[in-house]
């Protein structure tokens, strides 16, 4: 409630801006037509965003005159965006982004750090034409900045939480689950370690719960093996970790009450877990160095490690997105193509150089799948599965699983906000040729528990759904050499186990398969 009531504050301070405070401006067009007279939000160099009587509004300044010392110069503009939150992206994804945009931009790039802002400064032909400034704080207060209007876009190492979603909202900024108010730049993942003289190797994701929760304090409770759990964690409880203890405590259904060490630096963490063999510790994926980094697994025996392929399907659970979140208004020419730049597979490359998991695309064969296979014969009831599973695989003959997937909630084929990214860049995958000569195949499954009657009718929307969403982000346009094609799995080839709430969950998706074109 603490964050809900700031975030409201925060809100009403910016609805009730403009009370006299505020330098004011007023703007005539050429022909005497239109006056207007308010607070000067931005101005990326064609468009003037006024805060006026009547609300906010968007102000073409071609043909329009200005009065006021707080009038935009024109004549030597250049455009700035502030991107403020979460510290990793800040200080170890973002810059080399940057620098690297810039040298394929043909532009040289300076550094200013003063204050609490690092911002590169875009030069071409001797002539400043972009000015990015980076804030490192807590992906909380990336989405506060956004609020009250000291930052452009937000990165955010966790989903933005509901309290935060309708603060925003209220404020006039739209809502942030709307098509194209988000870019996934990159996945981690939070990954549980132990000393490999401990001996373990998969750690049921239950368990990690209740750990965390206190409730299971002995390895003795978890593998037979003696001694106390002592828990260290990396990082501050913000980000990743955030998003990770909400994870845990959905499984458990407690507060994450044990008592934890906290290092500022992943390498003490693990050095503190491989002095210990009875601590455990929870790092980011990239970071276990000479711990054993443990798989996460369930009751039915299927286990996934944090490898890229899991994290960027979501199929770990304990996959974190890295997201840049967009404003409502327009950017700027000159920052609208870094935004655009950020999808390309040249920046793909610099994510994975600075340690992150890219948000492109694997593909994994079905001769990799062999463990989900081997739980979906061991679960064959009747001869009914026998021919659904038999039906399946053969569809699936020659074809390998795209790492986007699509999740759902139970009883539902809304393929919401993460949904709809995700048919975007496939959209624009199939339109950029990257995808041709090929069915794209998309298998709706439902978790095995959802209502009887509606199991199978809601395998086959999640499908459609997802593919009608390619198609509509292609204009209806797919070219002659792709074909989009729906099956059902019913819940076959489970991805996690199916008892527990948190494997139901990540087992209600549409997996992409990619065959070639017959």
């Amino acid at each position: 409630m603490k964050l809900f009531r700031t975030l409201l504050g925060a809100a009403a301070v910016v609805l009730s801006a403009g009370s006299g405070l505020a330098e004011k401006i007023t703007l005539h067009s050429d022909d005497g037509g239109l006056t207007l007279s308010g607070e000067p939000l931005g101005f990326d160099g064609t468009y003037l965003r006024l805060r006026t009587a009547d609300g906010v509004l968007t102000v073409k300044m071609e043909g329009m005159a200005c009065t006021g010392a707080a009038c935009p110069d024109r004549s030597g503009f250049v455009p700035e965006i502030v991107l403020a939150g979460s510290a990793d992206m800040a200080t170890v994804l973002l810059p080399p982004l940057i620098e690297s945009y810039a040298r394929e931009n043909g532009s040289s790039v300076s550094r200013d750090e003063r204050g609490d802002a690092l911002t590169y400064v875009f030069e071409r032909a001797g002539l400043r034409h972009l000015r990015i400034a980076l804030r490192p704080m807590t992906t909380q207060e990336g989405f506060e900045a956004l609020l009250t209007e000291e930052a452009d876009l937000v990165l955010a190492s966790r989903p933005p939480l509901s309290a935060e979603v309708a603060a925003i909202e209220e404020a006039g900024h739209g809502d942030l689950s709307e098509v194209g108010r988000f870019r996934t730049l990159a996945w981690g993942g939070v990954v549980p370690i132990v000393s490999p003289a401990l001996g373990v190797t998969t750690l049921d994701f239950r368990q990690l719960g209740a750990i965390r929760a206190g409730e299971v304090t002995s390895w003795e409770e978890v593998s037979g093996v003696g001694g106390g759990i002592d828990v260290h964690v990396a990082g501050s409880a913000t980000g990743p970790m955030q998003f990770a203890d909400l994870l845990l405590r959905s499984v458990t259904g407690e507060a994450n009450s044990v008592s934890v060490e906290r290092h500022q630096a992943a390498g003490d963490a693990v050095s503190a877990v491989v002095a210990a063999p009875g601590a455990l510790g929870l790092v980011s994926w990239s970071e276990a160095g000479a711990a054993q980094a443990l798989e996460i697994g369930g009751e039915c025996g299927l286990s996934v490690p944090a490898a890229p392929a899991a994290l960027r399907s979501g199929d770990y659970p304990l996959a974190v997105p890295y997201r840049l979140y967009l404003p409502q208004r327009r950017l700027a020419p000159d920052a609208a193509a870094f935004v655009d730049w950020l999808d390309s597979r040249a920046a793909e490359r610099v994510v994975r150089r600075a340690g992150f998991a890219d948000a492109g695309r694997d593909v994994v064969p079905m001769a990799q799948q062999g463990e989900r296979l081997a739980l979906a014969m061991r679960e064959i009831s009747g001869p009914d599965e026998i021919r659904l599973l038999q039906e399946l695989l053969t569809q699936l003959d020659g074809a390998a699983r795209m790492t986007p997937t699509f999740r759902f909630e139970t009883g539902s084929a809304d393929i919401g906000s993460a949904g709809r990214e995700i048919a975007s860049r496939l959209a624009r995958a199939i339109d950029g040729g990257e995808i041709t000569q090929a069915r794209v195949l998309f298998v709706g499954f439902h978790d095995g528990r959802e209502a009887a009657e509606d199991r199978d009718r809601l395998a086959a929307a999640r499908a459609e759904a997802a593919l009608i969403r390619v198609a509509r982000a292609m204009d209806g346009a797919v070219p002659e050499n792709v074909a989009l094609e729906i099956a059902s799995g019913g819940d076959a080839l489970s991805v996690a186990c199916p008892e527990a709430a948190w494997g139901r969950r990540l087992n209600r998706r549409v997996e992409v398969w990619l065959a070639p074109l017959e």
